[in-house]
């Protein structure tokens, strides 16, 4: 997608004057210069004289006529070349921006930067930050490199497509989670499914190993390649596994996703490059059986735990902070690189760090991947 800074109020740069280049021919004003006003006939004398044959002269009434110019003062206009556009042309290009987006609100504890007055929007990321610090994962924001959020409406004004700059995604630039928002209404489920999605790429932008990822428009069960499958289907467990409380369906993300993932769509390719495959084989590792109550700043919060009592589930299910933890490298995993490629590679490492549970991992693989 086009790039778009997310921290100016104009993200795709000021619109600046430059001279016009559009003259035009307009009057500046008159010029009075003296010009004839009139002419006129008259005598050229009052009267003539002449002889008498007789002796002596006469006068007589003058027959000899001239005619005679009269001037005054005339004001003619002033011409000259002129910009169309004083005050310039829009240039065609526009100026880098330099009105920074205000922050809204800071949250020091947990070492967020709010860029949105939304109080609802807010409370959202901070409950999903404290249950991702009660699963032990508490590298979503930090001193030196605090989580920023954005909550602005799509640049092209349609809060729908996919390949806007401010689309819902997760920034690694920025280390900052933009959400799209709807200026015909804000569905706050919505809201929260999708911010849980973006903080699984965002604990992830964190971290020493990465996954390749382009940011590509993708969909849940439509092949991408390996890389966008493992990234987009671990933000996809995270979203299942944050949404999973006491309120929600059992194998239903809260926010109003129709996909299971307890029961496997039959339907559906066992292809690495399906990012439904990969979340549902993240669940089966996860096995999430129960919830538990913790009480975080004060308010009760029901948190989705795994049950690893071997009397109701196999005590190979990993604990969250297990399946996070391959994306820091180990003595065991450090020779595997800094880059994970795909889920086999990912499922190689956390095999090599639990090497006691690796026939496991191979068995539920077998359920999700030829």
């Amino acid at each position: 997608m086009p790039y778009a800074n997310l921290l100016w109020q104009h993200p795709m740069g000021d619109i600046v004057k430059v001279p016009c280049q559009h003259l035009q021919l307009k009057q500046t004003g008159t010029h009075d210069i003296s010009a004839p006003t009139g002419i006129t006939i008259g005598k050229e004398h009052d009267h003539d004289t002449v002889k008498d044959p007789l002796g002596g002269n006469h006068d007589v009434p003058c027959v000899h006529l001239n005619s005679q110019v009269k001037t005054g003062t005339m004001k003619i206009p002033v011409y000259a070349l002129t910009p169309e556009h004083p005050a310039g042309d829009d240039s065609p290009l526009p100026a880098p921006c330099v009105h920074p987006l205000p922050v809204q609100a800071v949250d020091a504890v947990r070492h967020l930067v709010f860029y949105t007055d939304d109080k609802n929007f807010r409370d959202i990321a901070i409950d999903l930050v404290d249950k991702l610090t009660a699963l032990h994962v508490r590298s979503a924001g930090s001193t030196w490199r605090p989580l920023l959020f954005f909550f602005r409406e799509a640049l092209g004004g349609n809060p729908n497509n996919s390949k806007d700059p401010f689309w819902s995604h997760y920034d690694p630039n920025l280390h900052a989670i933009q959400i799209t928002r709807n200026p015909a209404g804000i569905n706050y489920n919505f809201v929260r499914s999708t911010l849980a999605h973006e903080l699984g790429h965002a604990i992830v932008g964190q971290s020493c190993v990465r996954v390749p990822n382009e940011g590509d428009p993708h969909s849940m069960q439509s092949p991408s390649h390996p890389g966008e499958a493992m990234s987009e289907g671990w933000a996809d467990f995270v979203q299942v596994a944050l949404s999973r409380d006491g309120r929600a369906t059992p194998g239903r993300p809260t926010g109003g996703s129709s996909f299971s993932f307890e029961n496997r769509d039959a339907g559906v390719p066992k292809t690495k490059d399906i990012e439904y495959n990969v979340m549902c084989l993240l669940w089966d590792l996860f096995d999430t059986a129960t919830t538990h109550t913790l009480n975080i700043a004060g308010t009760p919060t029901v948190i989705a735990v795994p049950d690893d009592d071997p009397a109701s589930t196999p005590a190979t299910a990993f604990l969250f902070e297990e399946l996070y933890g391959v994306f820091s490298p180990s003595l065991q995993t450090l020779p595997a690189g800094p880059t994970i490629w795909d889920i086999d590679d990912y499922l190689s490492r956390l095999k090599a760090e639990y090497p006691g549970r690796a026939s496991s991992v191979d068995g539920v693989r077998a359920l999700h991947l030829n």
